[in-house]
């Protein structure tokens, strides 16, 4: 989710599915939706959102070079 307007996901989750409080924060949206429909639903609702805005930004790539950048340095990664 980096790089995602995470403020304007939350809010379509908490209308896509009756978010019952004012306080509209993901994660407990997230949570919310995962408990009471199931964590399929929460995948589906997410995917279909992300998937037309998922261009990697530059923070992607910052995170993607670090594994590289790492070993260059000397330090061994879970990539490695």
């Amino acid at each position: 989710m980096l790089g995602t307007d995470v403020t304007s996901l939350a809010e379509h989750l908490a209308r896509s599915f009756d978010y019952p409080d004012e306080a509209q924060e993901l994660t407990r949206v997230a949570q919310f939706v995962a408990l009471t429909m199931g964590t399929g639903r929460l995948y589906d609702e997410l995917y279909s959102q992300l998937q037309a805005s998922a261009a990697p930004t530059a923070v992607h790539r910052f995170f993607a070079s670090l594994p590289h950048l790492l070993r260059e340095k000397g330090c061994r990664t879970s990539y490695s």
